[in-house]
């Protein structure tokens, strides 16, 4: 099993959120019936309705790690905190990584 498709498990389970398979991209998918992928990881908008789901704070801030490339988020007590370098495109990766590995984390405790 990948790790990203442990945390995408993780983060459903702590929302509630029934996985039914897996498609070749690694989407998780969602609907017994219908093709509804979902991946919090690649999808910024999936990401801020999984951490509105769980009342999940989210803290961001610029980082330059000299490269410009974006910098991981990471959990604390879950807390999602979002460190990014530069453009919109290393901010919403970030905070993609960052909220689902805080969700991940509420569902390894559950």
């Amino acid at each position: 099993m990948s790790a990203d498709r442990e945390l995408l498990e993780l983060a459903a389970n702590a929302a509630g959120i029934e996985i039914f398979g897996w498609d070749a991209e690694g989407n998780a998918c969602i609907d017994p019936v219908e093709y509804l992928p979902w991946n919090p990881l690649k999808h910024y908008s999936e990401a801020i309705r999984l951490s509105k789901i769980l009342n999940l704070p989210v803290s961001s801030s610029a980082l330059l790690n000299g490269d410009g490339t974006a910098i991981s988020g990471y959990v604390d007590a879950h807390f999602a905190r979002v460190s990014y370098a530069g453009n919109v495109k290393a901010r919403h990766d970030a905070a993609c990584h960052a909220i689902v590995r805080a969700a991940a984390e509420i569902g390894r405790a559950m």
